[in-house]
């Protein structure tokens, strides 16, 4: 059953007035990074607000690229697909940092534009309309289908030995980068032991070691083969 969070919602929705308000201070500071991370943080806070006024799942980023999909097909509104590409712009610029400010500045206006296309589309919603194409598709999942998101299932395997107790959402995406980057595997020393992740996803538990209050991270290197 979905899990609704106005309390998330509304947190959600106060981060991103925030953001919108920061973003012209930091386009006359001149500082690109920060500002184009802004403006997709409006975006991703925006949607993030939705999907927790509706019990939505909204993890990570393909979570939130789902939502703002589903919404384009509830209202057909195809300039909502335009408006995430453009953000999604904006969040890639924060890594490579090759947008003139002249494009930062430029995306203010359809940054605001696009978060009242996806207001639009989520009264649409709230009043009945779904997917053309799938109107039996009451929910993003529903649409998209369920993607397991790797960080997750470590996570909750972790958990569910009683390996991981906190920061597990941080073990669980450093192993992600880590298998990302090819990595071989990827220890995790807990208070109920050393966890080995292969990088074919196989778990090995050691026996437990001494509790200690936090996890410690360390990544094996990289085994290479020998040459023939």
């Amino acid at each position: 059953m979905a899990q609704v969070n106005v309390r998330e919602a509304n947190r959600h929705a106060q981060r991103a007035s925030t953001l919108m308000s920061h973003v012209g201070g930091r386009i006359e500071a001149g500082d690109r990074l920060q500002a184009s991370e802004k403006l997709w943080g409006v975006v991703a806070h925006t949607l993030k607000e939705v999907a927790e006024r509706h019990g939505w799942r909204n993890n990570n980023q393909r979570d939130l690229q789902h939502i703002a999909s589903y919404l384009s097909r509830v209202s057909g509104d195809d300039t909502i697909e335009t408006g995430m590409m453009m953000a999604n712009g904006y969040h890639r610029n924060f890594y490579e940092d090759d947008s003139p400010m002249s494009a930062i500045e430029a995306g203010v206006k359809p940054t605001e534009n696009l978060v009242e296309r996806l207001r639009v589309a989520e009264c649409m919603y709230d009043s009945g309309a779904r997917p053309s194409d799938n109107p039996k598709a009451n929910t993003p999942v529903e649409y998209f289908g369920v993607e397991d998101d790797p960080r997750e299932a470590i996570k909750n395997r972790l958990m569910e030995k009683g390996l991981v107790e906190s920061h597990a959402s941080s073990v669980a995406g450093t192993i992600h980068a880590a298998q990302e980057q090819g990595i071989y595997a990827m220890s995790v020393s807990t208070p109920g032991g050393t966890v080995t992740l292969t990088r074919g996803g196989v778990l090995r538990v050691s026996k437990p070691r001494a509790a200690s209050r936090a996890s410690r991270v360390s990544v094996a290197p990289r085994i290479r083969p020998p040459r023939m």
